[in-house]
């Protein structure tokens, strides 16, 4: 670093994903103050998923870059959703709200709602999720993909009416973008997920995608919601649809770094 200082190089930093079990915030303000002391403030844009660790740092130059999504691999598919179909994504760990499946799944049964749940991906309590379907009578209500090839994602995501990706509400998911959330929504589904930071700051609530508390009878309603009105359905679709769009492509986010390094030299 004191020699790209020496010859005026722009340093691009990207903190990540700064998710760090039991992590101390105050060590990201160290972490930059150490680095500004080694970059020129004029040639200095500090990259992060998250806009809550950008307020630690005391810094003129610096931008919010999250990750993005490729219009041409995540965009809507000529696919007809199967109206009682319910989709989930990635890995299913008790950080990514895998406790909740089961109970949602059971209490929507209970109320009168006929739906399945697709669970696409792999991860620690998916055999557990397994066994808690097969001893209250789920099995042929939840369809197990497993972990399948990226390119067929954007299809079995697409089949679902509703899309839902639970996280716990802990202090350091706070600190993370959730990029399957875009991703989600770039495919024009209506997308339930969960209250962190960066998607209340981030997403217009029941404009864009609904949120829940992590609390079963939560998720239950805002999926019930969904299922029940397909205008409501398709407006927030929509909506979350075109937001992705304009806003979260890499051709978008790469223009903002570029024009992040412009305003720091």
């Amino acid at each position: 670093m004191p020699i790209l200082k020496l010859i005026d190089v722009p340093l691009v930093l990207d903190f990540g994903d700064p998710w760090w079990k039991n992590g101390d915030p105050e060590l990201y303000r160290l972490i930059s103050g150490k680095v500004i002391q080694l970059q020129s403030r004029e040639s200095m844009l500090i990259s992060s998923s998250s806009k809550l660790i950008l307020k630690l740092i005391n810094h003129e130059n610096k931008v919010w870059i999250p990750n993005g999504v490729s219009p041409e691999f995540l965009k809507p598919r000529n696919i007809s959703p199967h109206d009682e179909l319910v989709g989930f994504l990635g890995s299913f760990t008790r950080r990514n709200g895998a406790d909740l499946i089961v109970p949602v799944l059971s209490r929507l049964i209970k109320s009168g709602i006929d739906t399945k749940f697709m669970l696409i991906g792999g991860g620690d309590l998916l055999p557990i999720i397994r066994e808690e379907a097969a001893k209250r009578g789920l099995n042929e209500r939840i369809i197990f993909t497993g972990n399948v090839p990226r390119h067929e994602i954007p299809h079995l995501l697409s089949m679902c009416s509703v899309l839902v990706a639970p996280y716990m509400e802990s202090p350091e998911l706070h600190f993370i973008f959730p990029t399957k959330v875009p991703e989600m929504m770039a495919l024009r589904r209506p997308v339930v997920t969960a209250r962190l930071y960066e998607i209340l700051t981030t997403f217009k609530v029941n404009e864009e995608i609904l949120v829940a508390k992590y609390d079963v009878t939560d998720y239950v309603n805002k999926i019930t919601l969904l299922i029940n009105d397909d205008y409501l359905r398709r407006k927030i679709a929509e909506n979350g649809y075109v937001k992705v769009s304009r806003d979260f492509t890499w051709e978008h986010l790469t223009l903002k770094i570029v024009d992040g390094l412009r305003g720091s030299l």
